[in-house]
């Protein structure tokens, strides 16, 4: 807040980790207090966390003992959970969606907006895809889809944030190199890499 940061997220202890919905929000309205005016977020990703409590449940019981509660991240394929979410004290929450590769079923079920890390370099066809269901385009929107998750299951195929890291060089913009203990690609990887990625004819590499 000293330093002029536009808002807070976190996401809840995973060591030790919060065994119910009343126990995140002990934890998470202590992290919020530290800047209390600073619009805070919960980042929902149970897939890192092996965290899986409502969300919905959290705002619900949170609404009134974090005062600058903004909304959540939601990481999670649960949709039926994320449209609770969406749905809690009439849609007062803010609830970017996380998962890239599940937006367009998203959409469906009322995003409006999302966070996702291949968005760094899908950004355009992502955009094309949401201007594709603004007009009812539905099978183009599904088409875009199904071309960006060929894009995503290839980058899981190796190590997926290292090859993030690659395809960003390869835009001409270095982010640097995975942190341990992230596996880096070997040059041979990034060769196949992008190879592979020319062939789907997805990004315009440099």
């Amino acid at each position: 807040q000293t330093l002029g940061a536009s808002a807070i997220a976190a996401v809840a202890p995973c060591y030790f980790r919060p065994s119910s919905v009343p126990v995140l929000v002990d934890c998470c309205e202590r992290i919020a207090s530290a800047a209390p005016e600073l619009p805070f977020f919960y980042y929902d990703i149970p897939a890192m966390t092996g965290i899986r409590l409502s969300v919905a449940d959290f705002f619900v019981q949170a609404v009134d003992r974090i005062p600058n509660l903004a909304g959540a991240k939601f990481t999670n394929p649960d949709l039926v959970e994320y449209q609770r979410c969406l749905s809690v004290h009439d849609g007062r929450f803010a609830v970017p969606f996380g998962m890239d590769e599940y937006l367009l079923a998203a959409i469906a079920f009322g995003a409006v907006a999302a966070v996702g890390s291949s968005y760094n370099f899908t950004a355009p066809l992502f955009h094309e895809l949401i201007a594709a269901t603004g007009r009812n385009d539905w099978s183009t929107a599904r088409q875009l889809q199904s071309r960006a998750n060929q894009l995503i299951t290839r980058l899981a195929a190796s190590t997926y944030l290292a090859s993030t890291k690659e395809v960003m060089r390869m835009l001409g913009v270095d982010v640097g190199q995975l942190r341990l203990p992230g596996e880096r690609l070997s040059q041979e990887q990034v060769k196949k890499l992008r190879a592979d990625i020319d062939a789907m004819g997805v990004l315009q590499l440099s």
